[in-house]
């Protein structure tokens, strides 16, 4: 597979590039959103802590990740929706624990619509994130 990263010279150089041209493909993986929900499914483990959230999020979609044979460098979008409960405030740091865990990744993947909606599975989750990736 390649990842050819486009960007756009008269928007803003963010982390994401605007585009990614991916060709030579072999297979997909689609990982459903991941939300922080306990095995039982009965509440999140940890309440309105958008850190711990999007960490335990990680982990497992790493999880998912590695068990379809497949890597973060394979990443080629991801989509994050938030609740309306997260501030503005709470960005920066969301971002960086997103570029933290695609550090060693040498071409970003395209970064999809960043959505605020009312609420998601659990009335204490306050972050979802998927990913596409390729081979």
């Amino acid at each position: 597979m390649n990842k050819t990263p486009i960007y756009n010279d008269e928007l803003p150089n963010l982390f994401f590039p605007w585009a990614l041209k991916v060709s030579n493909i072999k297979d997909l993986l689609f990982v459903s959103g991941h939300a922080d929900v306990k095995l039982d499914n009965s509440s999140v483990n940890f309440p309105n802590d958008l850190t711990g959230q999007t960490k335990f999020i990680l982990k497992q979609i790493s999880k998912s990740i590695d068990k379809a044979g497949f890597s973060i460098k394979d990443m080629v979008r991801m989509e994050v929706t938030l609740t309306k409960n997260v501030t503005d405030e709470q960005l920066p740091e969301l971002f960086g624990l997103l570029e933290d865990y695609l550090k060693d990744s040498p071409v970003k993947p395209a970064g999809g619509t960043l959505r605020f909606i009312d609420r998601l599975i659990g009335k204490e989750c306050l972050i979802e994130i998927e990913f596409i990736l390729a081979q």
